[in-house]
């Protein structure tokens, strides 16, 4: 009978840790979708929705992670890997593509006053930001309260959802003044969970108004945003080597100076480009593929 009894006991203890650790998840969840609006330009004439989900599962070390891509067109069809994400005790760990280190992207434990430490991860370089919590509340998100954390920059979390501007953007990037992200709908297993209040719809395809020029002292890159064929010629100095890296660091083309570079088969999006001169100096420009 004391057997029996603690069988039942056991059982019971395991179902509640099982259902602890599934109500702890924030972020990675089976069926959890995201679809994100990137907006270019001072006037926002570009747009670009990104699909992002998950889709498999890899292991590294211990550790048991999810895969996630995004796909950039409205059938999903154009889909590439972005990273595994897992999760442990309300904390949310990203690992970039082709690389084992984990970092810490969301901490759902914060509380008001507390400090989060975001390293950013560019290319071979990495660097620390320091988000304040300003304010640790709830917010009803189809019918259920979920926790949302304020930063004093103005970034906003909110739980099983992630930051306001996307999945993969845990923090606004305030270097990027010519793009700005914002998360247009959240799905759970294609149910639309979460929709931004400022939109009507959750994809939006590029729109653009003008074609643009950036220009500094030394270089003039065109036509941007670009299709094809990006055009670059230099002023006071030469340029040594030109590198392209996308939003999540990841360097794309590299090779010494030519007058043109052939973009077709950059996946569209914003990019940024490495100018390395022969007076040591380094120029760098955001460039558009459309």
């Amino acid at each position: 009978m004391r057997t029996r009894y603690f069988f039942i006991i056991f059982a019971y203890c395991f179902i509640l840790q099982a259902n602890a650790q599934t109500n702890n998840n924030t972020i990675v969840n089976d069926g959890s979708s995201w679809s994100v609006l990137s907006r270019g330009s001072a006037d926002g004439t570009y747009l670009c929705t990104d699909y992002y989900y998950f889709d498999g599962d890899s292991i590294i070390g211990e550790h048991s992670y999810k895969k996630m891509f995004s796909c950039n067109d409205r059938l999903h069809e154009n889909c590439s890997y972005q990273g595994l994400l897992r999760e442990e005790n309300q904390r949310t760990y990203f690992v970039y593509p082709a690389s084992e280190t984990e970092y810490l992207f969301y901490d759902f434990s914060l509380e008001e006053g507390m400090i989060f430490e975001f390293i950013h991860l560019f290319g071979e370089y990495t660097y620390t930001d320091m988000l304040y919590v300003q304010e640790v509340g709830f917010v009803e998100i189809n019918g259920t309260q979920k926790k949302r954390i304020q930063f004093s920059e103005g970034d906003t979390w909110i739980e099983g959802i992630g930051h306001l501007q996307g999945i993969l953007y845990p923090m606004y990037y305030y270097g990027l003044t010519g793009v700005r992200y914002f998360l247009l709908c959240y799905y759970e297993n294609n149910e639309l969970i979460y929709k931004n209040p400022e939109y009507s719809e959750c994809y939006y395809d590029g729109i653009f108004s003008s074609v643009q020029e950036i220009a500094n002292n030394d270089y003039t890159i065109f036509l941007n945003p670009v299709d094809d064929i990006l055009n670059i010629s230099y002023l006071n100095s030469a340029i040594l080597r030109i590198e392209i890296f996308d939003m999540l660091g990841r360097k794309v083309y590299s090779q010494s100076y030519k007058n043109t570079i052939d973009v077709s088969s950059f996946s569209k999006g914003l990019y940024l480009l490495k100018a390395y001169g022969t007076n040591s100096t380094v120029s760098v420009f955001k460039i558009i593929k459309r």
